[in-house]
């Protein structure tokens, strides 16, 4: 639903408490409603507008563990699928042609982290776990510690060195299209590109550019600008599009919305929410 069908069934329902999806929570519907509590299913609250729930004093909460393992699981999925050139043979083998070449596992990669949260230090000790040649990250929080089996360095550094760069950052003012051309077009011979992460951090027209000039470029993208998106990615070869799945597996739609609604019911009764998913109490 949009904002103004989930504005008007909250007014319709006379409802008290929401627990929302992705849809966008601002001033539309803040003009029709005054919801006591707003419980988020997933990781990012970027679609609700805190400085008006801050403005009205509702709280947010949200469920930032719950999709980590899917998400995670997903990373590796792609890295395994981009490393063994599953297409390539695949598409061999249907045109009888035997074709025999080198694929690359974890202990041949370097694999580059932007975004140090949860995710991101999953996926890190994930692929520690798997012997991945390199793991370097990139974070801006200085006070994010790294473990010694990463490396922390730029993003220049993770572009220009890394087969692999997964993008695992939260969507934070001013944030926007900070993947550009610039960085894409650092990226190394035979190297791909996954983001997981937030659509509107990356500039799509740059990326598309440079899927288009070079063929040796490989990108994994689960998240868009404008979803659902049937933009000119979804036409690329080399570029490999899904709809939004980070959280899609039962386990994990089953921990998001439990936690969603035990987010609520804590509130109601007054019991004490898990601090981990409050994202602005008055």
């Amino acid at each position: 639903m949009n904002e103004i069908e989930v504005a008007d069934l909250f007014r319709e329902y006379k409802a008290d408490y929401l627990i929302a999806g992705t849809e966008r929570l601002s001033e539309y519907f803040f003009r029709l409603n005054r919801p006591k509590a707003i419980s988020r299913v997933g990781v990012g609250y970027d679609a609700v507008d805190l400085n008006l729930c801050r403005e009205h004093e509702v709280p947010v909460f949200f469920t930032p563990n719950a999709p980590r393992q899917a998400v995670v699981d997903q990373a590796i999925a792609s890295i395994c699928h981009f490393g063994q050139r599953i297409d390539e043979h695949y598409n061999a083998m249907t045109n009888k042609i035997w074709a025999r070449k080198l694929r690359r596992g974890f202990p041949d990669l370097t694999v580059g982290i932007i975004g140090f949260g949860r995710i991101g230090s999953s996926l890190a000790s994930a692929l520690h776990a798997l012997r991945c040649k390199r793991i370097m990250v990139s974070e801006i929080n200085p006070t994010v510690v790294v473990p010694d089996f990463c490396e922390s360095v730029g993003l220049d550094v993770v572009f220009s060195q890394c087969d692999v760069v997964c993008l695992h950052a939260s969507r934070e003012p001013g944030f926007d299209d900070f993947i550009d051309y610039d960085l894409l077009s650092r990226m190394r011979s035979r190297s791909c590109f996954i983001n997981l992460a937030r659509g509107e951090l990356v500039d799509e027209d740059a990326l598309i550019s440079l899927l288009k000039s070079r063929g040796d470029l490989v990108a994994y993208l689960d998240v868009f600008k404008e979803e659902p998106y049937t933009g000119p990615l979804t036409q690329l070869a080399n570029c490999f599009c899904t709809a939004h799945l980070g959280s899609m597996t039962p386990s994990s739609r089953v921990a998001m919305e439990t936690i969603s609604a035990e987010n609520l019911i804590s509130f109601v009764t007054k019991a004490e929410v898990n601090v981990d998913n409050i994202v602005y109490m008055p």
